[in-house]
């Protein structure tokens, strides 16, 4: 990984927030020039952010084989602290002066406002070269477990990605999200190893200076999880017809029914190619895509499994579905499967996961074709006085009314938040005839704030403990 950086040379590949371009034989030496203090067969947290330094550590750790905790630089400091007592790692990489360190950690090095801590009381374990990063799941950050990935993980998966997406020398693309974010991160991944450009950036997608650089940079190439696009379809359709864009990528979530409307019209009045992905963390990025040919025609697909994988349907037994458009579990096999989880430094040392079969947890089907489509999701099944009930299928539903909105149980009861504006009687009484239960057993609230996670999806732990608040 990252080892083809010298074949090309003086070709840029990272622009910076300032405008400061690095090559790729820039990127080559410092990789590994900023690693000089860093030994192999360790464990680092990288606190990143979206600043070049944050790249060159990150480029310099997987060639080095440490294995790397990727942590956003936004993360709260108890939450650091108590991933460095689990984890107990041998060196911190933190753009952020961190208070409280434990006294076995001690400043080694500083590069460009980063420092580097060593830990003086841990060993080194030549078993930890088995695993190469670990990822939150979903960009949560309040909780100690990632998911493990191999450098063959990361390999197969970037490799993959760049063959489905035609991602070529001539890229030039734009960070939209955190760095720790596998989305986020496997953008970086594409771009570097399919030598193209990248253009680093911390400025919200809405902003004048984030499309300053899209016309600056010309840049070509753009990637987003649905809240993104959501943003965006607010806008006049002619941002993107003034720029040099011509490649759009989403993964992270469903599209809504009008923003993907939105961007269908938009790809028919351009020469625009839109993807649309599906993945997980556990897959490392990505499983499966969408050619940008079958966007405008096939709603709610995922598209083909990535090249080396393999989609199938599974049901409650886990045998494979065989009949096209009989729903089961959306399961994934491929090298780019992850190796487990890890809630400490101890789930770091000896023999990965052999398993390469992912349960996603996602409930779908395939067409006569081949072609993979979403139905809902395992975990979004509320049981209210033992009526089983499709969360999405009711957002599905409002939204066919005019109304945005998102469902949790909450108390076991069924709560339906609505976004800005609350919803009428007749919309009520609608949909309590639509479920035929108590009414009592409902509960309707309405909030201009939807907490979200990192990845832009919604953060359902936190909506259901702010359920009184609204």
């Amino acid at each position: 990984m990252f080892e083809n950086f010298p074949t090309w040379g003086e070709r840029v590949a990272l622009i910076s927030e300032q405008g400061r371009e690095y090559s790729y034989k820039d990127l080559a030496a410092s990789s590994l020039s900023y690693l000089d203090k860093i030994e192999s067969s360790s464990v680092c947290i990288l606190v990143c952010d979206l600043s070049e330094t944050s790249v060159i550590y990150y480029v310099g750790l997987i060639r080095k084989k440490v294995t790397t905790i990727l942590v956003d630089a936004n993360q709260d400091s108890q939450i650091l602290k108590k991933l460095i007592s689990s984890y107990s790692p041998n060196y911190i990489i933190s753009p952020l002066e961190i208070s409280d360190i434990p006294t076995s950690f001690e400043v080694i090095e500083s590069q460009n406002d980063f420092c580097v801590y060593q830990n003086k009381s841990e060993i080194h374990d030549s078993s930890l070269q088995s695993t190469s990063l670990c990822l939150s799941t979903s960009g949560s950050t309040g909780s100690a477990k990632f998911v493990k990935l191999s450098l063959k993980n990361i390999e197969s998966n970037t490799q993959a990605i760049i063959r489905a997406v035609d991602i070529n020398q001539d890229q030039i693309t734009i960070t939209t999200m955190p760095m720790n974010y596998s989305y986020g991160l496997s953008v970086i991944n594409t771009s570097l190893e399919g030598g193209g450009v990248l253009v680093l950036n911390t400025s919200q997608v809405t902003s004048k200076e984030f499309w300053r650089k899209i016309h600056e940079q010309k840049v070509n190439t753009f990637s987003g999880v649905p809240y993104i696009y959501e943003q965006l379809s607010r806008i006049s359709p002619d941002f993107l017809k003034k720029t040099e864009i011509r490649k759009l990528t989403q993964a992270g979530g469903k599209l809504t029914k009008p923003v993907r409307d939105h961007f269908r019209m938009i790809a028919r009045e351009t020469r625009i190619k839109f993807y649309v992905m599906y993945g997980q963390t556990e897959a490392t990025a990505r499983m499966a895509v969408l050619p940008p040919e079958d966007f405008d025609q096939f709603d709610d697909a995922i598209g083909f499994a990535i090249p080396g994988g393999e989609l199938t349907v599974r049901d409650d037994s886990g045998a494979r579905v065989e009949i096209p458009g009989s729903i089961g579990e959306i399961c994934f096999e491929g090298p780019n499967v992850f190796q487990g989880y890890a809630t400490g430094r101890v789930d770091l040392i000896g023999s990965p996961d052999s398993n390469t079969l992912l349960m996603t947890g996602d409930l779908g089907y395939f067409d006569t074709q081949g072609r993979f489509y979403i139905s809902g999701r395992l975990k979004r099944i509320a049981k209210i006085l033992g009526n089983r009930i499709n969360l999405e299928d009711i957002e599905h539903l409002l939204l066919e009314q005019g109304f945005e909105t998102v469902c949790v149980e909450y108390q076991d009861k069924l709560g339906v938040i609505s976004l800005v504006e609350e919803i009428p009687n007749e919309t009520k009484i609608y949909l309590l005839e639509y479920l035929r239960i108590n009414p009592a057993l409902v509960i309707f609230k309405s909030t201009s704030h939807i907490p979200r996670l990192l990845s832009g999806k919604i953060d359902y732990p936190s909506l259901i403990n702010e359920f009184e608040e609204f």
